[in-house]
């Protein structure tokens, strides 16, 4: 006898717990930890995208206003001649902090602790900001989404933010 996956459309208020398995239920190819290596590999991507001021490699994981956002702060680098150096040294810690089932999409908040060297530099080389040596501890709060309705598998990342 075979049990048909329960619907991915309740508005309820549900746990981020709940979401989740509602989401693997219904998705074979989900599962928190999976999820969460995933934006890991686009936390690492993105970040390295975004100082290198290149983000055409990325594009198709950002949401059209995460998009210009990051644009337009790579245009004002870029006009004022700086440069921004990014490199993650290592995750601390990546973990779910929640999850919610729209109508028609799921979002997942993510919190990323990071070890990373970063640093901006002027016309002149000179470093204005940051440091070139030793490693700054950053938390990330960032938000991805998918819809629940169409073809499209990609999580976008909707939400950039810090921890504070």
């Amino acid at each position: 006898e075979e049990t048909k996956a329960p619907a991915l459309k309740e508005k309820t208020m549900m746990s981020t717990e709940e979401v989740l398995k509602k989401l693997s239920i219904n998705d074979k190819n989900f599962s928190a930890p999976s999820f969460t290596d995933g934006a890991k590999n686009a936390y690492k991507m993105i970040v390295t995208a975004y100082a290198e001021g290149d983000l055409k490699q990325v594009k198709s994981f950002l949401s059209k206003d995460v998009l210009s956002g990051f644009s337009a702060a790579i245009q004002s680098r870029k006009k004022s001649g700086q440069e921004l150096f990014n490199k993650i040294v290592d995750f601390n810690e990546v973990s779910i902090n929640g999850a919610i089932l729209l109508e028609k999409t799921v979002e997942i908040t993510v919190s990323f602790e990071t070890k990373i060297i970063s640093y901006a530099t002027d016309k002149t080389g000179q470093t204005i900001e940051g440091n070139q040596d030793s490693p700054q501890n950053i938390n990330d709060i960032w938000v991805f989404e998918k819809s629940i309705k169409g073809r499209d598998t990609n999580w976008l990342l909707i939400s950039t933010g810090a921890d504070d």
